[in-house]
């Protein structure tokens, strides 16, 4: 896979975008094999959902955030782009909410701030990451509610 990622890193620099550029690894239709891994099994994870997908804990879970003064949008790794996206849609309808990120290993200042009115979403997938658990435990200890939106 790194060698795939070389090969593009170097094609996209100035010196060689005029030209076609042969990229080690790809068959013969262009697809590399980290692409063609990768969309089936973003695929059935899709399906997955939809197969386990629990319409009454979803209701509940909105109906959670729907009472809650500010929404802590909490996930790290794997789960932060979900996280950010997240926040991000919430901000545009209106709903508040801080996006808590571990960067320079904060992620338990904004936590002060929380309070029984509020509610604590984690978002987490496999393999998990302990910081997430930490701060729902920490909101929980501040009579805060926790939701979570994850893969088991």
């Amino acid at each position: 896979m790194q060698e795939v990622f070389k090969a593009q890193l170097k094609a996209s620099s100035p010196a060689k975008r005029s030209g076609a550029i042969a990229i080690p690894g790809l068959d013969s239709s262009g697809v590399s094999p980290y692409i063609a891994g990768l969309v089936p099994a973003s695929q059935e994870s899709l399906v997955r959902i939809q197969e386990d997908f629990s319409e009454s804990s979803f209701e509940k879970i909105v109906s959670i955030l729907a009472k809650a003064q500010m929404i802590y949008v909490v996930g790290s790794k794997r789960a932060f782009p979900v996280t950010s996206y997240m926040s991000l849609t919430l901000r545009q309808q209106g709903i508040r909410n801080v996006l808590v990120d571990n960067i320079g290993s904060t992620a338990f200042d904004p936590m002060g701030c929380l309070s029984k009115d509020d509610v604590l979403l984690g978002i987490s997938f496999s393999p998990y990451n302990s910081i997430t658990l930490d701060l729902a435990t920490a909101a929980k200890d501040r009579g805060a509610e926790v939701v979570s939106i994850t893969d088991s």
